[in-house]
């Protein structure tokens, strides 16, 4: 394979392309594209379940290229990538990806009835990430999102069997919201996985950015030799 010069970075949620800004920083010539996800920050694009996610992202790969998703971003990494050969790896940070990562609070905000509830809350993490005239838009897309998520877990875990190309799985040891119990789920149905356990908590975008870039570094230039 030719150079893996190229990393698509898919965020979370609530969030938006500007959370990869740390783990960036230490990318050097590595072209990185942290775009703003249908349904968050600057995209117009209605919000999408993840089906569409998946192939909206794998839109956005042209040439051979290193796949990163963070937390929800995972999941839809984990759709893409078996069905896109031009991923070279996959970066899998803090990943919402199997049932055993998913908490009482995931099945709980999916459930129709307490959007309104939830609201408040999800706005109040939201404007961290998205201009503040956006936070009624991010609360539908994050339902929008769980939902499916919750809808298709299956597939994703489904679809993570199918990898066939070098996977890093970046957990934090003190993450709360997807618990490291999930990441050993995630090596059970990718063995060719190598983990990564960091000191950090969930947010390991802005705490453990180097750690991040250097999973993400380590198989751009495994994928170039």
């Amino acid at each position: 394979m030719s150079g893996v010069r190229k990393v698509l970075a898919l965020h979370g949620q609530p969030g938006s392309g500007r959370s990869f800004d740390p783990v960036a920083r230490w990318l050097g010539r590595l072209e990185f594209d942290a775009p703003d996800r249908p349904g968050w920050g600057s995209n117009p694009l209605a919000p999408r379940e993840l089906v569409a996610q998946a192939s909206w992202a794998k839109e956005r790969i042209d040439g051979p290229t290193v796949l990163v998703g963070y937390s929800f971003g995972a999941a839809i990494a984990a759709l893409v990538a078996p069905t896109c050969p031009a991923v070279a790896g996959v970066v899998l940070v803090a990943p919402a990806v199997t049932r055993a990562a998913l908490v009482w609070s995931d099945r709980l905000l999916a459930r129709a009835g307490v959007g309104h509830v939830a609201g408040s809350l999800i706005a109040a993490v939201a404007e961290r990430s998205v201009p503040a005239a956006l936070s009624a838009r991010a609360r539908q897309a994050f339902l929008v999102e769980q939902r499916s998520l919750l809808d298709t877990i299956d597939q994703v875990e489904t679809s993570l069997r199918r990898l066939d190309v070098p996977v890093i799985v970046v957990a934090g040891a003190r993450d709360r919201v997807v618990p490291p119990r999930g990441a050993l789920r995630l090596l059970e149905c990718v063995p060719q996985a190598r983990l990564v356990v960091s000191r950090g908590g969930h947010d390991q975008l802005a705490d453990e950015a180097a750690v991040v870039a250097d999973a993400v570094r380590s198989l751009a230039s495994e994928r170039s030799a």
